[in-house]
């Protein structure tokens, strides 16, 4: 970024650079976006389909949909790290919301701020969202969990490295300013 008389000046430059890099990845890569676009109406039309409990852990699902949904905005305009912090908040929602649909008290306690989501204590295999036992009820059938579990274990970890500020995985460490790049919205997608 340059250095102006103004804020509004380099507000302004920086607003001018946004439209630019949100042109140019549409140019670029518009079925990656578009296929962005259709997982997320896919996750809606799975949240419709959810019976709703007595507690208002829904609104925990419509926060990681707007989280995934600013995550794909941020990508496009070539905040990839905010793009990766933005994905790691709506994992950590997505999941924090099947964990606590079923328990309501523990809900209670998050929500009162009483106690802290915990990512392991969420992705547990015997108590967390990757018990095989609960997917068996819902879905009436034997699941395999491990490989999606693996893909989750790494997508979380790669988002971690920007929520974390790990060295290389820092903005300015590898841009000078916020500019479109095709290697890091291919890491991103």
């Amino acid at each position: 970024m340059m250095y102006t008389d103004t804020v509004n000046d380099a507000i302004m430059q920086i607003a001018d650079a946004l439209r630019e890099n949100i042109r140019v990845s549409d140019e670029k890569q518009k079925n990656n976006i578009e296929n962005c676009y259709k997982e997320l109406q896919i996750i809606e039309e799975i949240s419709s389909s959810i019976q709703p409990n007595t507690n208002d852990v829904f609104s925990v699902f419509s926060e990681a949909e707007n989280d995934l949904l600013n995550s794909i905005v941020f990508s496009c305009q070539g905040f990839y790290r905010n793009a990766f912090m933005c994905l790691r908040s709506s994992l950590e929602l997505m999941f924090s919301f099947i964990y606590y649909y079923d328990r309501n008290y523990e809900y209670v306690l998050w929500k009162s701020d009483c106690i802290n989501t915990q990512w392991c204590t969420v992705t547990d295999r015997e108590k967390g969202v990757y018990n095989k036992e609960f997917y068996k009820i819902i879905w009436q059938r034997e699941i395999n969990l491990s490989e999606f579990s693996k893909k989750v274990t790494d997508a979380y970890h790669k988002c971690s490295q920007s929520v974390h500020g790990k060295y290389g995985y820092m903005q300015t460490v590898t841009y000078s300013s916020v500019k479109y790049d095709d290697e890091s919205f291919e890491r991103f997608v």
